[in-house]
C-alpha cells in the first residue's frame, strides 16, 4: 500500500520556505511522520512526503495531488496547523474524491470531537500511531473495512524503527541549528515519550497524547542512532529534543559511559 503524507507547517514560515528562511520552523524535519513512515516502510509500504513549505502556493500543492495516483493520504495537524489542514483536505477531496484521508497528531487527540465533525476526514488516529497507523494500512491492502476513530497503541520505543530522515529532505535541519551559531551539520533525535509535570505549556496536552508516563529507549537504542547519524552526515552539533532527557538520573549516567 503507497501513501502520501502531508506535513502542514506553514502557519509560522508560510509557503516557499524551506531552505530560504533560516529558521528552525521552515527546516525542521517532524519526527512523528517520520516516525510513521519509518513503522510504515518496516511493514513493506511505500511513503512519499508533500511538504507544504517547499511550494508556492495552494495552487502548488493542488498540481503535486494531480500528478500523483495515490488512494491513502496522511496528514498530521498541531493545533496551529489545523485551519492549513482543513483547507488541504478540502483542496485534495475537490481534485480527489475517492482519496482516503487519515487524520493524526496532537490536535486530532486534543480536539477529537471537532476534527470528527469535519466529513472529509475518513479515518482519525489519536495518541500515539505507530502501531495503528501501520494496522490500518494492512487493513487497507487487503480490502477490509476500518473504524473511524482509532486510539493509538503506545509502542515499546525500542520496537519501532528510527525515524525515516529520508521522507524529508535533510539539508534544511543540517544546516539550521536550533540554536545559532552551534556548528553545522546539526541533527536532532528524541529518546523519549511523556512527561510527569503538570506545567501549563504542554498539559494537558503532552499527557493525551502520551499517557502519564515517561517512557525511553535504550541508550543502546539512542546511540546506535547517533552513531549512524555520525556516519551518514557527519554532524558537528545534536540536540535532543526531549524535554526530559536528564529526567532518570540513572539512564541519563549509564548513557553517558
Amino acid at each position: 500500500m503507497h501513501v502520501t503524507m502531508i506535513f502542514p507547517g506553514i502557519a509560522l514560515p508560510g509557503f516557499d520556505s524551506f531552505g530560504k528562511k533560516p529558521t528552525i520552523d521552515a527546516n525542521f524535519i517532524d519526527h512523528g511522520l517520520a516516525s510513521l513512515s519509518a513503522a510504515a516502510k518496516a511493514a513493506g509500504h511505500t511513503v512519499d512526503l508533500i511538504d507544504l513549505r517547499t511550494l508556492r502556493d495552494w495552487t502548488h500543492f493542488r498540481d503535486e495531488i494531480r500528478r500523483r495516483t495515490t488512494k491513502v493520504w496522511a496528514f498530521t495537524s498541531w493545533s496551529l496547523h489545523y485551519p492549513d489542514v482543513v483547507r488541504a483536505i478540502r483542496i485534495l477531496k475537490e481534485e480527489r474524491e475517492d482519496a482516503v484521508v487519515v487524520l493524526g497528531g496532537v490536535h486530532a487527540t486534543i480536539k477529537t470531537a471537532q476534527v470528527m465533525a469535519n466529513r472529509l476526514i475518513d479515518h482519525i488516529i489519536t495518541q500515539e500511531g505507530e502501531i495503528s497507523f501501520v494496522k490500518l494500512l494492512d487493513m487497507f491492502a487487503a480490502g477490509k473495512q476500518a473504524d473511524r476513530l482509532i486510539v493509538g497503541e503506545g509502542p515499546v520505543l525500542d520496537e519501532i524503527p528510527w525515524v525515516d530522515r529520508d521522507l524529508f529532505d535533510m539539508s534544511g535541519e543540517l544546516a539550521t541549528p536550533m540554536v545559532p551559531g552551534m556548528p553545522t551539520p546539526f541533527v536532532t533525535t528524541n529518546a523519549g515519550r511523556g512527561c510527569p509535570f503538570k506545567c501549563n505549556f504542554c498539559q494537558p496536552a503532552e499527557r493525551a497524547v502520551f499517557g502519564n508516563r515517561v517512557k525511553m529507549r535504550s541508550q543502546e537504542n539512542v546511540i546506535g542512532e547517533l552513531r549512524y547519524l555520525k556516519d551518514r552526515f557527519k554532524f558537528n552539533s545534536w540536540m535532543a529534543h526531549d524535554d526530559l532527557f536528564f529526567i532518570n538520573h540513572r539512564w541519563s549516567r549509564e548513557f553517558c559511559v
